[in-house]
């Protein structure tokens, strides 16, 4: 099956394998050549599989781990043995052949060699032989140095080299130090040691940007296959440290919002400053346009309609009107926010409790009366006009402003109604009463029509204000 766990079609599957017939050659050892005191090459007259460690033999001892035996990447004939002690002198080296040994590719058993090899006393010291800054997947520098054989590196505790650094044309003299711990081995190499140039320090002080060191390097440091130790060396490497890249990730300040108080969620970062508005605040550099993408923020059941970065890595985030149906636990999630250098914020998920914000409108009108004299102890008084307003939801009729609309006949405001408006039989009830004016048949077929003044009070139960953008028209009907 794939990893999808899609099982093979068809199934099941027949495949005929034919064996091929052995060549009749067998493979044999070619040469077998020193390469340290550790270290030697064995060259087969083709190419082979399955030699084991345990098949070769040094002075008729087969070798075991921690020695190892290695196919070189280029030439498919050769094999690298690394050995787990040195050897020096006229050396014995034997590769069993034979039933359950080596085979060439064609399935032959390979033959049985053995080679007397010179493995020279080793009294070459290691030396350094370049020391290169380059930039790691992070963009971090890296200095790594090169040496001119397989060794080991011997350093422990701190690493104190004597240096000279040159900034601003202004020479002086100190020391660089480092924990040979940071010091590490190159993978896959056995002469090359590494070091983040940010754990390296000049003086106990980091490195400056821009300044060059020229450092001596101490002796005994390194030891080659045969035990030699590099020897002492003035001015031995030098090196310009730039900059690191910045690898840090923007952040959501989670305390922003700890003044929140039950049902709202605390400490999680998401500030509600009302049924509309969420804010949020950014720890980092942070890129502006990654910042004000509104696809980088998500509210479960709600769309976000806009987002705007304030001052102090502050944003916010105004969800569309009427979009959130729900009140209660909502799913808010964060991702994309880059800061300027390019660093990609981790995806941020929590929960957060919104309140709807679904605006209540209008969706029933009736002229319910007129009433010839609603108020008896005052002379003159005028017919009142009775509408009863139906809307989407139960509200409440504000006490700040008692009139929430005007009256307006054949397009023109009547600026002598008073209008008022009050809780009707049913909770999504409203009623406008209309006095100081007596409605005509002619004024009704003129057009009459409730306009809502810009600080209309009418709401939902969650505070929501009836949302009525265009005139009411009342008819007789």
């Amino acid at each position: 099956m794939d990893y999808s766990d899609n099982l093979v079609n068809p199934n099941p599957v027949t495949v005929t394998i034919q064996k091929g017939a052995k060549d009749g050659v067998q493979p044999d050892v070619a040469s077998i050549t020193p390469i340290n005191a550790k270290k030697f090459e064995i060259k087969f007259t083709e190419e082979i599989e399955g030699l084991d460690i345990g098949e070769i033999t040094v002075n008729g001892v087969a070798l075991a781990a921690p020695s190892k035996v290695t196919q070189d990447k280029t030439d498919k004939t050769k094999y690298i043995v690394e050995l787990a002690n040195p050897v020096q002198g006229l050396v014995t080296i034997g590769v069993s052949g034979g039933p359950n040994t080596y085979t060439d590719l064609s399935g032959e058993d390979g033959k049985s060699a053995s080679r007397i090899v010179d493995f020279k006393t080793d009294t070459t010291k290691p030396t350094l032989t370049s020391a290169t800054v380059t930039k790691d997947r992070n963009g971090a520098e890296i200095l790594t140095f090169t040496l001119s054989e397989d060794v080991t590196f011997e350093g422990s505790g701190t690493i104190t080299l004597a240096a000279k650094r040159v900034k601003d044309y202004v020479t002086e003299t100190g020391n660089i130090t480092f924990a040979a711990a940071d010091l590490t081995a190159v993978s896959g190499t056995s002469n090359q040691f590494s070091i983040p140039l940010s754990k390296v320090k000049y003086n106990g002080a980091a490195l400056d940007t821009g300044a060059s060191y020229t450092v001596d390097l101490a002796a005994n440091l390194f030891k080659d296959t045969a035990g030699n130790l590099n020897d002492a060396k003035s001015s031995a490497f030098s090196f310009t440290r730039g900059t690191d890249a910045d690898t840090t990730k923007p952040t959501i300040v989670t305390s922003y919002d700890s003044s929140e108080s039950n049902p709202q969620v605390a400490n999680n970062g998401i500030l509600v400053v009302d049924k509309n508005t969420l804010k949020v605040k950014f720890a980092g550099d942070i890129d502006g346009a990654t910042a004000t993408n509104k696809a980088n923020y998500y509210v479960s059941g709600a769309t976000v309609d806009s987002v705007t970065l304030l001052p102090n890595n502050e944003v916010e985030i105004k969800l569309a009107a009427d979009s959130n149906t729900y009140t209660g636990l909502r799913t808010v999630k964060i991702s994309g926010v880059k800061t300027k250098s390019g660093n990609t914020m981790d995806e941020y998920t929590t929960t957060e409790y919104l309140v709807e914000n679904v605006r209540p409108t209008v969706t029933g009108v009736q002229l319910t009366s007129i009433v010839a004299d609603d108020d008896a102890a005052t002379l003159g008084d005028q017919p009142a006009t009775y509408v009863t307003l139906t809307f989407s939801e139960n509200v409440n009729v504000g006490a700040v402003n008692a009139a929430d609309f005007d009256l307006y006949i054949k397009g023109n405001k009547v600026t002598t109604a008073t209008v008022t408006t009050t809780a009707g039989s049913s909770p999504n009830k409203v009623v406008v009463k209309l006095a100081g004016v007596a409605l005509t048949g002619q004024d009704i077929a003129d057009g009459v029509e409730l306009k809502a003044q810009s600080n209309i009070d009418i709401a939902d139960v969650n505070g929501n204000i009836a949302n009525i953008p265009a005139p009411i028209k009342v008819t007789l009907q």
